[in-house]
């Protein structure tokens, strides 16, 4: 007997996804845990297991189109099995939005002249405003993919580059990239960030020169897989400052401010897919090299998109490192609800005078604390950087 392959639970706050890849094809043998397809969420690409051994009788859902918790994807079962169970051939759409707006719709078209397009494509032509009916599959009797989208637009911007009346900006040539969904869903995220919260903004200068110290110390006879990073010290020396300063550790609640029992430390990490922040939790109760540990395999599968919907939850504040990419000083964007974020730079050498005459060499770092003005002010922001800079200058001094 055949076995349906059923789209699962991805977490508390996630009930639709896009179906980005099948990795086999029907008639193509699989087991039991293999990594059958990907789908894509608003916050990270997941790998889906293959639920039972056999081969893939039939795919049911196209790559690109948008599928919900429980939707039937495939079928697994013996060679030449038949299935007479189908899917609804146009699986019911939903855009999850971290701001109000909705994506355009387009208007209904007559059940005469409907065409066979996947709900991305769907949206992505009403976003354009591309009627349906000017658009064309790769191959007769395929169905309309958001790649054939992206195909007129690209040839409707060359025909339009040879018409007379274009400012030379618009005759330039190049390629539309559409968004995927972790891009799309951030910038709407960070721009209901930017618009609806009073964000400010205050940098410190502290002396990393005991913390990269330290890091060199912790490696000796390290493998590269128990590495402990820079990133995960100032994860670890952050959550103690956050506890030594509570109400940065909130979220604004309407009549009131939300402080949290425990440091959840999302993470800033760019993948080839968009920026991903994995969450570790409760780092307070860790070791430093349980941090390390955990942060580790978080950054791995996130830049292999094996995150699970869970280590993408339940963030009370957020640290982005661009030190290792040699940045020296940024602002960053709240990640609401949280109440802050820090930006971290890269140490660079610098000579500092002293209080008994002369100079001495220190490894400055610039730390920048991005606040929500509804729940923390200037003075607030001010005590958390001042301890959070002396934990890192007397690092091993305890």
């Amino acid at each position: 007997m055949a076995t349906k392959m059923i789209l699962p639970i991805l977490g508390e706050s996630i009930q639709t996804a896009v179906l980005a890849k099948w990795n086999y094809q029907p008639g193509d043998p699989v087991k039991r845990g293999d990594e059958i397809a990907e789908i894509e969420t608003d916050k990270a690409t997941m790998a889906l297991e293959c639920p039972a051994n056999g081969v893939l009788l039939e795919i049911l859902i196209p790559e690109g189109s948008q599928v919900r918790t429980g939707d039937l994807l495939a079928w697994i079962g013996r060679p030449g099995e038949t299935v007479q169970e189908k899917a609804s051939p146009e699986p019911a759409a939903q855009t999850i939005h971290a701001a109000p707006q909705a994506d355009p719709q387009p208007e209904p078209e007559p059940a005469a002249t409907r065409r066979r397009i996947s709900p991305a494509a769907r949206r992505m032509a009403a976003t354009f405003g591309i009627p349906l009916d000017q658009l064309q599959p790769r191959k007769p009797g395929l169905r309309i993919m958001t790649e054939d989208v992206k195909r007129f637009l690209e040839h409707q911007q060359a025909q339009q580059a040879l018409q007379p009346g274009f400012s030379a900006l618009e005759k330039l040539s190049g390629r539309l990239e559409p968004l995927n969904t972790i891009r799309r869903l951030t910038g709407e995220r960070m721009l209901a960030s930017v618009q609806q919260i009073p964000q400010f903004s205050v940098t410190v200068e502290a002396d990393a020169s005991r913390l990269l110290a330290a890091v060199d110390l912790l490696n000796r006879d390290t493998t590269a897989e128990n590495r402990i990073t820079l990133t995960a010290l100032l994860v670890y020396l952050t959550a103690r400052a956050l506890k030594q300063n509570p109400s940065v550790n909130a979220r604004f609640a309407g009549d009131g401010i939300f402080i949290y029992d425990h440091v959840n430390m999302a993470i800033a990490v760019s993948t080839s897919r968009g920026l991903v922040a994995p969450v570790l939790s409760a780092v307070e109760c860790l070791t430093l090299r349980e941090v390390a540990a955990q942060l580790n395999r978080l950054v791995r599968n996130a830049r292999d998109g094996k995150l699970e919907p869970g280590d993408l939850e339940g963030g009370t504040f957020t640290l982005s490192n661009l030190g290792p990419q040699g940045v020296s000083q940024f602002t960053a964007i709240i990640n609401p609800p949280q109440a802050a974020i820090l930006a971290v730079g890269a140490a660079r050498p610098l000579v500092t005078p002293v209080a008994s005459g002369g100079t001495r060499h220190i490894q400055s770092m610039a730390l920048t604390l991005t606040a929500d003005h509804r729940v923390l002010d200037g003075a607030d922001v001010a005590r958390f950087l001042g301890d959070l800079r002396r934990e890192m200058e007397t690092y091993g001094e305890r």
